[in-house]
């Protein structure tokens, strides 16, 4: 299940088919499956594994189409697996790490344009350099928008999302509640009682 670490380049893309057949599995073992492949583990014998999002970061200088893969999977997976995008709540700022590296990687030559990129792939070939391509763009701004929907969202005690609203905020710390404006009309009423009971008492 972690052949995705060290896994040549051309062949990663199989590798992934079979490792979403594996985490769409609807089974008890779900949620462990998926933490096991976006955070990693360490075994009885103290070996680490890494993650996903560990890898995308540990391979993006000398191998950076492999970040670049790992990336392009968890966009597809997230569309398929809707626990693998709850999960990922949990590790925003790694998911934002990864987003920013990705948007650099297509921004940092200016010559480049989606005309220029129409025989490059990162998929045929062995190469470890990642390539500016049609498809890499297109990955870059579904990983933007699923980092903004993140960003939007927190999880509740059950482990649902639940979107962060202003309305929400406000409703919790509005002063003119029908709950505050009970507590101080009962307060206005015991202030009167113990002044008409020192007035009587004088």
């Amino acid at each position: 299940m972690m052949q995705y670490m060290n896994a040549p380049s051309n062949e990663l893309k199989s590798v992934f088919s079979v490792l979403t057949d594996l985490l769409c599995m609807e089974d008890p073992l779900q949620l462990k499956r998926i933490q096991l492949v976006v955070d990693g583990h360490v075994d009885d014998h103290g070996q680490q594994f890494e993650g996903l999002l560990a890898v995308i970061r540990l391979n993006h200088v000398l191998d950076s189409r492999r970040s670049y893969w790992c990336i392009k999977f968890l966009v597809n997976l997230v569309n398929k697996c809707s626990q693998v995008k709850n999960y990922l709540q949990q590790t925003k700022s790694k998911w934002q790490w990864a987003v920013n590296w990705l948007k650099k990687k297509m921004t940092e030559y200016s010559y480049w344009s989606s005309t220029t990129c129409t025989t490059v792939s990162n998929e045929d070939s062995n190469r470890k350099s990642f390539q500016r391509t049609v498809s890499a763009q297109d990955t870059l701004e579904e990983a933007t928008a699923l980092l903004t929907e993140l960003e939007n969202y927190d999880m509740d005690g059950n482990g649902n999302q639940v979107a962060l609203t202003p309305d929400s905020d406000t409703m919790v710390t509005d002063d003119t509640s029908p709950s505050n404006q009970s507590d101080t009309h009962m307060s206005s009423i015991e202030e009167e009682k113990v002044q008409k009971s020192e007035g009587e008492n004088s």
